[in-house]
């Protein structure tokens, strides 16, 4: 029986352990990932392969404040020669549901801005690249796992080519920008 609640513990607690996005947990230190604070670029981020990775993305940033991991950056690789953007808006789509089927409803921003000079289906990359277009959604309601926000949308990075990216913010990513002031300010 002893062995029995032992084993249960053990996989409840492995459980925990990696129960964040991409198997990240606010406040995990760089050494986790293989790295040191001092690995970190200006900007606190570090490229790393997480614990748990998923098929659409194969760039994953994190960003360290002094008190640990603040947020967790996804990114795909690029739709290329794709104005329409049929294939970024199709993982888009399906990610969107994944998301919502866990985190619940998001707020959800795709637009083009009235007057924009790309407004045809065939200028999507175009729109989004040039700022006449927004293709986002955000969760940030009653989140678990100590996230504040989830945002998950499609980026332009040329007029025929688009990116997907995915955004985690744990609730000390407030301290984020107080860790960047202070590795400047003791600088000078």
């Amino acid at each position: 029986m002893r062995a029995i609640t032992f084993t249960l513990c053990l996989c409840l607690l492995f459980t925990q352990a990696y129960a964040g996005p991409f198997g990240t947990e606010m406040g995990d230190k760089p050494e986790k990932f293989g790295k040191t604070f001092n690995d970190l670029s200006p900007e606190r981020g570090i490229r790393v392969t997480p614990p748990k990775q998923h098929s659409t993305f194969t760039i994953y940033e994190l960003r360290f404040a002094d008190d640990g991991l603040a947020s967790v950056t996804a990114l795909s690789d690029y739709y290329k020669r794709d104005r329409f953007a049929s294939g970024a808006k199709s993982d888009y789509a399906t990610l969107k549901k994944q998301l919502t089927e866990k985190y619940g409803q998001p707020q959800i921003t795709e637009y083009l801005k009235s007057g924009g000079i790309y407004d045809k289906d065939s200028e999507f990359a175009a729109s989004l690249y040039y700022k006449e277009r927004f293709h986002f959604a955000t969760w940030s309601n009653n989140l678990p796992d100590n996230l504040i926000e989830i945002t998950l949308g499609i980026m332009g990075a040329s007029s025929d080519s688009v990116i997907l990216g995915l955004v985690y913010k744990y609730k000390n990513h407030p301290n984020l920008e107080k860790s960047k002031e202070k590795i400047q300010q003791d600088a000078l």
